[in-house]
């Protein structure tokens, strides 16, 4: 009697056949995968398969099968429209009463979906690898970017002609926009929530456009078209910031012989249940185009450009990432993106963004800070040209300030005299005493004693840890002097209101 066994499936073509290879029988499956329906391959050889990948024709592998009771491999199989695709095969024997009513079954799966799967799989290794390697470089990384805009501050003390102090003002906010960005990247790798603040559309599109006009050729024209008012929307505005930058640089990729960009913001109302925008709510919207008189995409192209990893650039130009994030944030702003284009005509990019409406209020003038008399700090960083910049910037603010490049010797300076000092600032990661050791010595000799820890990165979990233990606060880097002024003196503050020295 020869055993039986179910051979439908939704995703495994089954054939069953004898020791010889005439085929018995197959399941549904075989048909989508091959084009041969069932009859047409009944009671015919194997010769739907043209080898092995390793080489192996298929009647020696029948010859295998007669010394083992299973076999797996790759074989390419031959369709009926003439296409060859190659496939996972799983050959397991079926005894019977006798040999000549032993069964083989050939179980197989297209490897064209197994494909895909694994290039993601690859893909999502390399982002979790990126997202390994960020914190470091984020750390090194706003290490300079501190240096950048404490030396920036310090020169501003002492230029006075207007032109040089607009050079420095621009350095400064570069600095501020590069620290804003490399903690986006961190928020997307530790998925922090997203700070949501009215964000002002106008000096945005403006800073953006302005930056683009001092990089590209004079043959690329932009033209800004916009209605009158801030048009403020609730956002990140760095993120908002990587949209526009994003869509003006695609735009002007694809003007590599020059041309034209347009960009255009105006004010729409949307009724609910619109056939243009169907995602978004009835209400007040922001509507911002980029257009660009490039080479254009074809209907297959554009259908595809906002997917991970899609991208019509060559390998060294870009990863296919850029308009996939820009579309996600897009939708995490509750705003929706769409794209048009035509062949040799140009691209049009349509941001549909809500519109904030928001009271106007007196403004307040800022609190101002001052380093309290006999305020003393004990500064220390490993990075010696980032210490002498915070160093001279604290001084100058009126604090006095002994500065460490190393942990240990540090700590031995507040062993001697543990009341010298009224905040210890130091950074996280250095060779000796990393911060959060350092902390953990020095509130083991004084208790009450404030400290401030100052980096780069730290991940949330080590965050807690240390402000559990003690630490009064944790300030990112880059940080401006005037920053560092507030939060000492505050700390300072704080440690007088609760009885601490």
């Amino acid at each position: 009697m020869v055993q039986t066994i179910p051979i439908e499936s939704e995703s495994v073509g089954v054939i069953l056949t004898n020791r010889s290879g005439l085929v018995l029988g197959c399941n549904s499956m075989i048909e989508k995968l091959t084009g041969f329906c069932p009859a047409e391959l009944k009671g015919k050889p194997l010769s739907l398969f043209g080898g092995t990948a390793a080489g192996i024709e298929p009647q020696k592998l029948l010859d295998i099968l007669q010394e083992r009771d299973d076999w797996n491999g790759r074989l390419i199989c031959n369709t009926k429209s003439g296409k060859s695709i190659q496939v996972q095969m799983f050959v397991t024997v079926i005894q019977g009463d006798s040999a000549e009513q032993d069964r083989l079954a050939w179980s197989m799966r297209d490897l064209r979906n197994l494909k895909d799967i694994e290039n993601q799989l690859i893909q999502a290794q390399k982002m979790e690898a990126i997202g390994t390697l960020t914190g470091g470089i984020a750390h090194d990384f706003n290490n300079v970017l501190n240096i950048v805009s404490g030396f920036t501050s310090l020169a501003l003390r002492n230029v006075t002609d207007t032109y040089s102090r607009r050079c420095l003002f621009n350095v400064l906010e570069a600095s501020d926009r590069a620290s804003d960005l490399v903690k986006q990247i961190l928020s997307f790798t530790q998925r922090e929530a997203q700070a949501y603040m009215p964000v002002s559309l106008r000096p945005l599109l403006k800073g953006i456009l302005k930056l683009l006009r001092s990089a590209l050729p004079e043959n690329i024209q932009i033209g800004l078209s916009m209605e009158e008012g801030p048009f403020q929307v609730l956002g990140n505005p760095t993120q908002i910031h990587q949209v526009f930058l994003n869509l003006a640089t695609n735009a002007s990729h694809a003007m590599r012989q020059g041309g034209q960009m347009k960009v255009s913001v105006k004010r729409v109302h949307l009724s609910s249940n619109t056939e243009i925008w169907p995602d978004l709510l009835a209400g007040h919207f922001i509507h911002i185009t980029f257009s660009d008189s490039g080479h254009g995409m074809d209907e297959t192209v554009a259908r595809r450009v906002f997917e991970p990893f899609f991208t019509t650039k060559g390998q060294e130009e870009g990863t296919g990432l850029g308009l996939s994030v820009v579309s996600e944030i897009i939708k995490n702003h509750s705003g929706q993106i769409q794209v048009e284009s035509t062949v040799g005509e140009g691209t049009t990019f349509t941001i549909m963004l809500p519109e904030l409406k928001v009271e106007e209020s007196e403004s307040r003038e800022e609190l101002s800070y001052h380093a309290p008399e006999t305020a003393t700090i004990l500064l220390v960083d490993d990075e010696k040209i980032l210490l002498e910049v915070i160093s001279e910037g604290l001084t100058a603010s009126g604090f006095k300030v002994q500065a460490f490049s190393d942990s240990q010797e540090a700590f031995a300076a507040f062993a001697e005299d543990p009341n010298a000092y009224s905040v210890i600032l130091s950074d996280l990661m250095m060779p000796g005493f990393s911060g959060i050791e350092f902390a953990t010595r020095v509130f083991q000799v004084r208790k009450d004693m404030s400290f401030v820890l100052c980096t780069g990165y730290l991940d949330p979990r080590d965050e807690k840890l240390a402000l559990q233990l003690g630490i009064r606060r944790v300030v990112r880097k880059p940080v401006m002097i005037q920053q560092l002024v507030r939060e000492l003196t505050e700390v300072i503050w704080d440690s007088s209101n609760d009885g601490s020295s």
